[in-house]
């Protein structure tokens, strides 16, 4: 694969490698919202993906994201980090950890640890796995009344793992409209092999004027393309192999 995404949304960053591929996009809410399609690109036999769908409400819909914190290609590791960190500098904002992790030999992660630290309390928003245990998609988020807090960087603990490979992160600022922010849910997780394309389901009780954020995680090589009225926030291939 060589980075390629599809011309109905915008790269933020696309690194040119063959690994694996960790999308993040993002759309607010009209309030006839459907799934999104994620299809993957350039793939071929045993490599598996999983997604799905968070909303959080309170969300500059113009400017929906600060600054964030360098994609992180973690390499084969057990655990998945450190996640560099973002610098925030937003009152009353959020802060969205995402990890993606290839576990070679599809041994599987079992409840990973929530993130601590940086004086916030962190919630688990999103621990799903692809169908043969070898893609797993994790996400922690914490927000925060008043001025912004120093974050540092995150690693995320995935006991189980039986073969690790390429890992990738990244830490994503929100910037409010609203105080408090606040997190809707997420949708039910969607995952299938190298042949299925994925609409992981919005969440429920999502508005107009919500934020929609979609992640997918793809294990080894190729890209995903994500149907149009998604804007591709962060797109990432990693160069490692486990």
């Amino acid at each position: 694969s060589n980075g390629t995404i599809t011309s109905t949304w915008t790269t933020h960053v696309s690194n040119n490698a063959s690994v694996t591929f960790l999308l993040v996009s993002y759309r607010i809410a009209t309030g006839s919202d459907t799934a999104p399609t994620i299809t993957p690109v350039g793939t071929t036999g045993g490599q598996h993906h999983t997604s799905c769908v968070l909303a959080f409400r309170g969300v500059d819909v113009a400017t929906p994201f600060g600054t964030p914190g360098a994609i992180t290609q973690i390499g084969s590791a057990e655990d998945l980090g450190p996640i560099a960190a973002a610098t925030a500098t937003q009152a009353d904002g959020a802060v969205i950890v995402f990890g993606g992790r290839n576990d070679a030999t599809g041994g599987g992660i079992t409840n990973p640890a929530l993130l601590t630290g940086d004086g916030l309390t962190w919630v688990e928003a999103v621990d799903a796995q692809s169908v043969d245990n070898a893609s797993h998609v994790v996400v922690n988020y914490a927000m925060w009344e008043g001025a912004a807090p120093t974050l540092t960087a995150k690693t995320f603990d995935l006991p189980g793992g039986t073969g690790p490979g390429a890992n990738t992160g990244v830490m994503l600022l929100l910037n409010p409209s609203v105080v408090p922010l606040a997190y809707v849910g997420v949708g039910a997780s969607s995952a299938g092999d190298h042949t299925t394309a994925l609409a992981p389901p919005i969440p429920a009780g999502v508005v107009t004027g919500d934020l929609l954020i979609a992640v997918a995680y793809l294990r080894n090589a190729g890209t995903f393309s994500i149907s149009t009225g998604w804007t591709g926030h962060y797109t990432l291939d990693t160069t490692q192999n486990g």
